[in-house]
């Protein structure tokens, strides 16, 4: 399996005199070319809109096979998002431009939190 994930297109493409087609522009490749890996899935952000395409071999996988596959990444991906909506945002390492391991982020955690509850009184 290939994940290609070609990222979010919202801030370099359709500002200006070109963005993106409308229109499906066609297969990459023929439908008769190989497919290796088996299974390859491309993804990406545009419009505000994360977009996943399946491509599969059908002589390795069934179509029924990636069917239950599409089922089962769209579930999880809903259990994903709705847990985002509902989620306390917190910071991790990623938040910062420095290599911290995790006792060094529980202590600015806990810094960052000293200082709001100081400016919330």
């Amino acid at each position: 399996m290939r994940v290609n994930y070609l990222g979010q297109f919202d801030q370099s493409v359709g500002h200006g005199r070109f963005g993106l087609a409308r229109e499906f522009a066609g297969s990459a490749m023929a439908g008769t070319a190989p497919l290796s890996p088996v299974l390859d899935l491309t993804g990406l952000v545009a419009g505000g809109r994360f977009s996943l395409s399946w491509r599969f071999d059908p002589a390795a996988v069934s179509e029924a096979t990636v069917g239950r596959l599409i089922g089962d990444f769209q579930a999880r991906l809903r259990t994903l998002l709705d847990h985002c909506r509902t989620a306390v945002p917190i910071a991790t390492a990623s938040d910062f431009d420095i290599d911290l391991d995790p006792s060094d982020l529980t202590t600015i955690l806990g810094r960052i939190e000293q200082v709001g509850a100081a400016k919330a009184r």
